[in-house]
């Protein structure tokens, strides 16, 4: 099971939240023992899709398991969000040009 574990990466369909839960109902069947929240960050660290989010909580030595989270989820809800203002930006261009046709 351990080594299925370590293959478990965030699917491009998937949230942060879907990854970590999906980390979560698998790392107790691998028995890591005193291991389990460093097994987990380092599968958060390496799994995600962000690579560049990956690269920095690579470099951060004081790195633990609530902080890898916080940082996977804010780094996803800071993209969400800039998405969602982009769209509407564009719609409201389209709109302003339309009505000034």
């Amino acid at each position: 099971m351990n080594v299925l574990y370590n293959r478990l990466n965030q699917n491009d369909s998937d949230s942060v939240d879907d990854f970590i839960t999906r980390l979560y109902s698998q790392v107790d069947k691998c028995r890591y023992g005193n291991l389990r929240d460093e097994i987990m960050r380092d599968r958060i660290v390496v799994g995600i899709k962000d690579k560049y989010l990956s690269e920095k909580l690579q470099l951060d030595s004081e790195l633990t398991l609530e902080r890898a989270v916080n940082q996977v989820r804010n780094a996803e809800l800071v993209k969400l969000q800039q998405k969602e203002l982009q769209e509407s930006h564009y719609s409201k261009i389209v709109e302003s040009s339309v009505t000034t046709s």
